[in-house]
């Protein structure tokens, strides 16, 4: 999870600069190819082409930011949930953290699993 974290925090830092490296790539790309690196105008605009390129891709990567944002709370309200069954959270806790965690999970889910059930078992993993 700290590696989600970290790219959307990394991608939140370059926003500002990122249009300006695809701008940059883009150009070198076009120049290896033989084509034109400047957009020309067949009439004259409000607003020049790069502009426009760098609204858009700024507008990508919002949205990209936003999905990843609420995708990575989804992923961690799961956590929440479900992280203390994961083999290094499971053999690090106490018994009663462990508990409690169980008995969260088997309210969050009470037609699927058992409660008292759910605690017998954890006891099996308690050291």
């Amino acid at each position: 999870m700290r590696n989600i974290q970290g790219l959307i925090n990394r991608l939140s830092s370059k926003r500002e600069n990122l249009a300006s490296e695809a701008m940059a790539d883009a150009k070198i790309m076009a120049r290896n190819n033989g084509l034109e690196t400047d957009f020309k105008e067949k009439r004259k605009r409000k607003k020049k082409m790069e502009e426009l390129f760098r609204g858009s891709l700024m507008e990508i990567l919002d949205r990209i930011l936003s999905e990843m944002n609420s995708r990575f709370d989804a992923l961690k309200d799961v956590n929440s949930i479900f992280g203390f069954l994961s083999g290094s959270q499971i053999n690090e806790i106490d018994s009663t953290t462990l508990h409690v965690r169980a008995k969260t999970l088997a309210d969050s889910y009470p037609d699927d699993l058992n409660k008292e059930e759910l605690q017998q078992y954890n006891s099996i993993f308690v050291t």
